[in-house]
């Protein structure tokens, strides 16, 4: 069955409703933002399905979805690790917020610590963050997993090398 959300208020409505039955908003018509105040819209949407796929979306604007930052690091405290994964890889793509790329470096998740090393490449080394070596260092020797230490040793010889990323 088909679901219709309210823009409003992420309510789950009836097909045939016109207004949300909860707050009494249009569901039909009226709804001018541009594509990218829909794709942040999204990335609040219910169905976690949608919440993914406008956050991928985002990732595909680049640094023109810079105004997503601040919900896409609120997205990075949620207990699905594909999500954090992909707000990681999208923050990367945008160039934004390394605080967050260097959080998620000490992930339960090997899917997010290895998107937050890719994402890391993305920078100049002298934009990132203060301690990223120490922790790339530890990375290298002690994670689990194999692909987490390789990246981890790349990007830290890259470090070193004092080369752009």
């Amino acid at each position: 069955m088909i679901k219709k959300f309210c823009p409003s208020c992420y309510h789950e409505n009836p097909p045939e409703k016109k207004v949300c039955e909860k707050c009494g908003a249009p569901l039909e018509g009226g709804h001018h933002e541009d594509f990218l105040t829909k794709l942040i819209w999204a990335v609040k949407h219910p169905e976690p399905e949608t919440r993914l796929r406008a956050v991928e979306l985002l990732g595909k604007l680049g640094p023109r979805a810079s105004p997503a930052s601040p919900v896409l690091a609120s997205l990075f405290y949620s207990p699905d690790p594909f999500l954090r994964a992909a707000v990681v890889r999208t923050l990367g793509k945008m160039k934004e917020r390394p605080d967050i790329l260097l959080k998620a470096l000490k992930d339960s998740s090997f899917l997010v610590r290895l998107a937050s090393l890719e994402s890391l490449k993305s920078f100049e080394t002298s934009a990132l963050p203060a301690g990223l070596a120490a922790i790339l260092q530890n990375l290298a020797r002690e994670d689990p997993s194999p692909k987490v230490k390789r990246e981890a040793q790349a990007l830290l010889s890259r470090i070193k090398k004092g080369g752009d990323l």
